[in-house]
This record gives C-alpha cells, structure tokens and sequence, in this order.
C-alpha cells in the first residue's frame, strides 16, 4: 500500500463516507463532550493516545456484541488540522500509536494516508515495523534486469533496463523499489508486491488483533456477562520477596457489565491468575446467598515490550459464565480490596417511545426510550455501581437479521442520522439494554427510510488534462451506492462525441477537437442517478502546455509527516527535508529537461536537482533532492522546465517560484516524557528528582505556567522551579525539581503540565510515579477501608490485639517504631 507496496496512490481509490456509526459511547478517559471539544478546540486536552484507547475498546466491544462483523482496523477520520493539533502542531496527514496499531486516524482532507498507516498496523502485528526494515527510500535496485510492461513513472510501456550489481562502474543507486518511501521510487519489485500482498490478505483478521475472541453457546442455566473497562498501570511490591514491577488494574467507576444472553455468543474468557498480572476475584450471588467464584488476572497488553512505552492506561473487557439466578456481583482487587464494579437486580424493563410504528425515518431521527429496574443498588455511577447500557440495532428484513449502530449508550435517548443507512420499506430498530444482571429488549417494526442515489467518481483523466486527436485515452472512475454497494455498470458520454462506451474503464478511447465534458454516469437498482465529470481538451497539434504550479513541489520530513501533501508555511533549521519537483505531461510524447534551483536569503541562487525526460502520454517526471536548512529566513525555490519538445505554446508557466520561511524561535527539548521516583519502603522518607528541559532554539523559551494534577497529586510536589514568566536562552537548560513523598501508601501517579511559547509544543505533559511499600502505611489504609464498610474483617486489622478493630489501631501503626 502507498509508498510501501509498489503501487500507486492512483491505483486505489478511496473515499471518504460519513459514517452512521457516529462515534463510540464508552468516554472511558474522556467525557464525550470534552472528546468533541478537544478535537475542534485542538487545545491540548484531547491526546491521540487517550482517543486511541477509546477507539480500540470501541472496536473489541463491537467485535464482543457483533462476533459475525468482526474489525480489522478502525479507521478514525478527524477534522482537518485535528491530527496536527493533537501532536502539538506538527504537520501530519495520519497517525496511529505503537500500542494501539488497530487503530488509524486520517486527516479528512487527506484520505490516501490510510495506505501508509494501514502498513504501521500490519507491521506491528507481523513482529517487524515495516518502515524500520528498509532504507528511507526503500531497497536500491541492483544486480537485475527490470521491465516495464505499462506505463509507469519516468518508465514507457515495454522498456527494458538493466542494474548492476553494487560496485560495478555502470551501476546506477538512484532507483528503489517503493517498499520505501522516497520520492524517487518508481520502480517495482514483483517478488515485493506479491509476497506483501499474500501476507496481508493471510495476517490480517488473525494477526491485527490482541484479543482471544470466539464464538461459544452459552451453557444452559448460566448468563453470559461482559465486563469492560478503564485499567491503569501501576507499580505493585511483592508483599513477600519486597521486588516492584509494574501491572495494570481495573479503575473503579469506568467498569461496565451487559448480560450477552439473546444478544451474542461471543465468548471472551479473562488471563488466568498470575503474578505477573493484578489478581482479581469475581463473586456472583443468588437470593440463596449463594456465591460462585472467579479468579482472574487483568490483561496486560504490553508484556514484551519495553516499560518506558507501555501506556499509563489501557483496557480490559472479558466474559464470565455466572449461575442464571445470579442477583449480584461484584469485583474486588486483592491487592488492596478495591470494588472496581458491583451490580444487582430483581427486574429490568424497556419501551421505545420514538419513533413510532411505520413511520418514515428523517436524515436526524430521535430515538427514545424508557427503562425500569428494581432491586438496584442505588444510582449508576456512584459507588461504582453498574450502569444500565443499551445497544441498538437496525433491520432492513423486519427483524430476520441485525446489523449494530451503537453499543454501550447510556440515557434514554440516541440521535441517529440515517443519510448512510441502505434504505427500504421493512425497517426495524431494536434496543437491548442491560444493568449488569439482567436484560430487556424493545422493538420498533414497520420503519421505512427512502433511498438514496449513488456517488460516482472519475479516476482518470484528471480535470483540466489535454490531448490531440491521437491521444489515447484511458478512462476510469468508480462508483457506489448504499443500497446496492459498488456500481460497475455506468456509462461514458462526451458532451461533443456522445456515448463513448459502458463499465467503469476505458481504453483507446480517441475524442474529437474541442473541449469536452466527460460524465461517468450510473444508476442504483431503482432508477436514482448519480454522475461525476471532467473537462478535458482535444488540440490539432502536439503543442501541449507544461505547467508548473503550487502543487509541483512537494516536500516529506521523517520529523514532521510522511509527505507533506501541500506545502507547509515553514520549514525548521536542522530537519531533513526530500524535496520532489513533478510535472505531468499531457496526452503526447515530449522530451523536457526539469531543474529546481534555491536561492537563500542573501546568497546566490545555486542548482539543486536537473534531469532530461523523455516521457510518454500523462507520464510524470521527478527531479528530488534533500536539504537541511542551516540558517534562517527566507528560502526561494525555482522550478524550470525547458528544451521542450513539441514545442510548449504557452512559456510563461514552464517556470515557478516557491518561497519558504525558515522559522527561529524557540525549541523546547525535553529527554523523557516521565519522572520514576522508584520505590521507597519508609513513610515520611521524601525523595528528589530533577527534571531538565532546555533550548535548542535560537530565541528565548518562556515558561508561561506549569501545575501538577490527577489523583495522587498530593503525594507529588515542586520543589523549585523557574518563575513564571521567566525565560530560558538559547543553548541553556532549565531545571525543574519534584518532591515525592507517600501519603497513602502504595502506587501512585501524576501528571507535570508545562506551558511555554514553543510554537510547535505549547504545551508538554510528564507522568509523575512513585511507590511506597511501607507496611505500617498499606495496614491503616486497610483498616480505614473496613471501617468505611468498603472491605470485609480480617483479623490482621485488630494491629494492638485487643478484640477490637478501630482507630485505637490506627493509632498503635502510626506510633509504632
């Protein structure tokens, strides 16, 4: 997949839909409304790490609830600039992280990236990054003969060429096969294209995932829950042997629990209990008081790879067999008693109020419903109490089948937009709820959405191309309709010549002198239409315009962006840069020499890249280069085109100016993202860090606020630091000192916020992470829970032995020596 499979970008059309599965309810991390807000605001508060995690819980809920539409990869397709907000205002046109590959953002204006991103998410699961296992610009092409059996890049139709073997006197290094990256690839590696294509289709589905998910009946007298939520890392002492290491851990209140009976036959068993892992225990009761037991681990996604990397959150989603008369349950951690998640139940109701029985559904339909359980807990949400969630789903058979809209919403109402959906006179909607223990299930029949005409797209040729009357033309286009999917069948007309042939390609297609419109034009199985068009020109002579524009150069930056699809407003001192200057011929054979030259700000204009071309019809010439800014100001680029042949009719665009700011300022420099306190084993002990950032820039870095938050902030605090306000040279550091010193007991994390003038890292966030084992400390932490009626009694709490357990022993440990 572009640049990494020998294939074009032009090869594969995508398209961007917008989606009816409008986005995952879980907000795990994130409050939906600070998600949208941080996404439009871009103002630090939403990280593509913490939106990863909820995308990818969203995709093994959907996998859990929907085992026969099972997910590959999700695909996230955020605002334009979104992706560059979320990454501190670096350019980027697709992202994805190394700890959730399964999940891709793509810029909404750039929807190729998803082929180089694609690639990072097979590679991950394959052992081997795929970008790390080639050169920058991919494997030179040395010791074969290569032939050209289409048309491809600087290469005609049926040309031979011949590469020798390193080290041999004729031997030419300038040409990759594009499993790299270069601007300058264009040849291919049949052996590369086929053995990459094979595995993917063969990995995928079996390798892009974590989760051990299969399908299995539930056993008669049992339900089926699943459980899913939040986990955090967090650095566990061994009570035994005094070694630390670090496990993950359910967070309490973001557990949720659906009882899967009537709903899937997913079956998704937890890691057994290890001392690798946080061992929980799982109790389920009947009105009998009886109690089954589960002991378990929580998943801990990352073993194998190095600490430093392993996300501060991830997620834990497992289904549990419990007895069919279970009224309760609960979870509790057995490292420190914790209730992550507790549910109970004696009933559970549900009725759909909107819409109604045979109505026609609008673009934005309301749906409502109402819920009623007794014999709960109390109010969701508080004291980690189960909340009710209810998943809905549509029919276009009345009820025969079922396909997923959203799962795990909560509330009693859900706005779905139904512009995406296939359309029809048989709609049912359907609502499965459930509270942990039991579930309920609503439907609405008899629901009518209308159609929607198809989209169509044309490929080739591109809009404004020219030719003469013995150009061959190829035409290309596609099409799709959410009723009958992919269209094939459309037709080619001319608005000089008329119908010009049916089916998505064309070959040999010759047009008559004059301006033409072409339309692709296909219709869906009720007779709706839908059509794409272009403008091309058809001259007497082979006299054709090659013209240099904005989009000519292009620049990529391992820094910044795989490749910057429009130029960016700025280039940064010390970065390097491959700078590609493209021209596309038009519908004739011509020879053209390509030239990029740059003039920086007070020097003389000098040569940095010229090749002669001989290139047949809509063949594309390159001329690359790599540059490293050393200085600030201004950078002028040049492109030139010249010796053309046929002659070009219109000189005055065969050249083209780029001008580029270098930027000065500041840059911030940091040497990690963390501050590890390690561990200590006695209460009170107060420990120091020093945390170093410094300027690589060349203007002052000012330090414009800085704040320590989360849970455990009161364990951590700045010892000193600069003022606010205060600012730091350039080529100077700047020292920052933490104080760590253990409250509670046992593991605890922070986060160091630091806003500066950095015009590319505004604003920087450090984990902060301490433990402390001290025995004294985790025994009053216990005996406070069991007095707060959290925990059960234990006979290790009465600390002073007199029969008794209360303060009087919390006083014994804090006296004792």
């Amino acid at each position: 997949m572009p640049p990494m499979l020998p294939i074009r970008n032009t090869d594969i059309n995508t398209v961007i839909h917008r989606s009816p599965y409008v986005f995952p309810s879980l907000g795990l991390l994130t409050p939906h409304t600070a998600i949208a807000n941080g996404i439009c605001s871009l103002d630090g508060s939403l990280t593509l790490t913490n939106l990863s995690i909820e995308l990818y819980a969203w995709r093994v809920a959907r996998r859990v609830f929907s085992p026969f539409t099972p997910l590959d990869v999700v695909v996230a397709v955020l605002p334009q600039g979104a992706i560059s907000g979320m990454l501190t205002g670096e350019p980027k046109d697709g992202a994805n992280t190394k700890l959730h590959r399964a999940v891709i953002f793509i810029d909404e204006t750039k929807p190729s990236a998803v082929h180089h991103e694609i690639c990072h998410s097979f590679g991950l699961w394959t052992g081997v990054e795929q970008y790390d296992a080639h050169p920058s610009l991919g494997l030179p092409l040395q010791g074969m003969t290569a032939f050209a059996t289409d048309s491809y890049g600087r290469f005609a139709r049926s040309k031979i060429r011949h590469f020798g073997t390193k080290g041999l006197f004729w031997s030419d290094e300038s040409y990759y096969d594009i499993m790299g990256t270069g601007i300058t690839s264009e040849w291919t590696l049949h052996q590369t294209a086929r053995d990459f294509y094979f595995g993917l289709v063969q990995q995928l589905g079996t390798k892009a995932t974590r989760e051990d998910i299969k399908r299995e009946p539930v056993r008669e007298g049992t339900k089926r829950i699943y459980i899913n939520g939040l986990t955090e890392k967090f650095l566990y002492t061994d009570p035994h042997w005094g070694s630390s290491f670090y496990k993950y851990r359910m967070v309490p209140g973001s557990m949720r629990a659906f009882v899967l009976n009537d709903v899937s036959d997913a079956s998704a068993p937890p890691p057994a209990s290890s001392p690798q892992l946080d061992e929980c225990e799982l109790a389920a009761i009947d009105n009998d008081f009886n109690i089954k037991q589960f002991l378990f681990g929580v998943n801990n996604d990352f073993q194998g790879l190095p600490v430093d990397v392993w996300s501060n959150n991830s997620y834990f989603s497992a289904t549990f067999d419990v007895p069919e008369n279970t009224r309760f349950f609960r979870i509790r951690r057995m490292s420190d008693g914790v209730f992550p998640i507790r549910a109970q139940s004696d009933s559970l109701t549900l009725e759909i109020l909107k819409p109604y029985p045979n109505q026609t559904l609008e673009s934005d339909t309301i749906i409502e419903w109402v819920d009623t359980q007794t014999g709960g807990l109390g109010e969701a949400g508080t004291d980690n109490i189960a909340p009710i969630l209810h998943n809905i789903l549509i029919s276009r058979d009345g009820g025969t089948t079922w396909e997923p809209i959203m799962e795990s919403i909560q509330g009693s109402s859900y706005l779905l937009n139904t512009d995406l959906l296939p359309g029809g006179d048989n709609i049912s909607l359907r609502i499965a709820s459930s509270d942990g223990i039991r579930n309920a299930f609503a439907q609405v029949d008899g629901l009518r959405i209308p159609n929607r005409a198809p989209r169509a797209w044309i490929n080739s040729p591109l809009n404004g191309d020219a030719g003469d009357t013995s150009t061959e033309w190829r035409l290309s286009a596609g099409a799709y309709d959410i009723e009958d999917e992919w269209l094939v069948s459309g037709t080619w007309t001319s608005s000089i010549d008329g119908v010009l042939g049916q089916g998505e390609s064309l070959e040999d297609i010759h047009l008559t002198v004059g301006n033409h419109v072409l339309k692709y034009e296909v219709a869906d199985s009720e007779g709706l239409k839908g059509s794409a068009s272009v403008n091309v020109s058809i001259r007497n002579n082979q006299n054709m315009d090659l013209a240099l524009n904005e989009q000519s150069l292009q620049l990529k930056s391992w820094k910044f962006s795989e490749q910057f699809k429009t130029l960016p407003s700025f280039l940064t001192r010390e970065t390097t840069y491959t700078l590609g200057l493209n021209l596309r011929s038009m519908g004739v054979e011509t020879t053209h020499t390509l030239k990029l030259f740059l003039e920086k700000h007070g020097q003389a204009e000098i040569l940095l890249a010229s090749q002669k071309f001989f290139q047949p019809p809509f063949g594309n010439s390159v001329v690359s280069t790599t540059l490293i800014p050393d200085t600030k100001g201004d950078y002028r680029f040049r492109g030139v085109v010249e010796d053309i042949l046929p002659t070009d009719p219109n000189p005055a665009n065969n050249q083209y100016i780029w001008t580029l700011k270098v930027l000065s300022g500041p840059d911030l420099a940091l040497t990690e993202y963390f501050v590890d306190f390690g561990l200590t084993t006695q209460a009170g002990t107060k420990v120091r860090r020093d945390y170093i950032i410094g300027n690589r820039g060349d203007e002052n870095l000012i330090i414009q606020n800085y704040s320590i938050t989360g849970a455990a902030s009161k364990d951590f605090a700045i010892a000193s630091a600069p003022v606010p306000g205060s600012a730091v040279k350039p080529g100077e550091d700047a020292v920052f000192s933490f104080d760590y010193l253990s409250i509670t007991g046992g593991s605890q994390n922070a986060k160091f916020t630091l806003q500066t003038n950095d015009p590319f890292k505004p604003v920087i966030t450090v984990d902060l992470s301490g433990a402390c084992n001290e025995s004294r400390l985790i025994e009053i932490r216990k005996i406070s829970d069991y007095l707060l009626g959290r925990i059960v009694r234990s006979e290790a709490f009465d600390a002073n032995t007199d029969g008794i357990v209360n303060i009087a022993d919390v006083v014994w440990l804090m006296n004792k020596e």
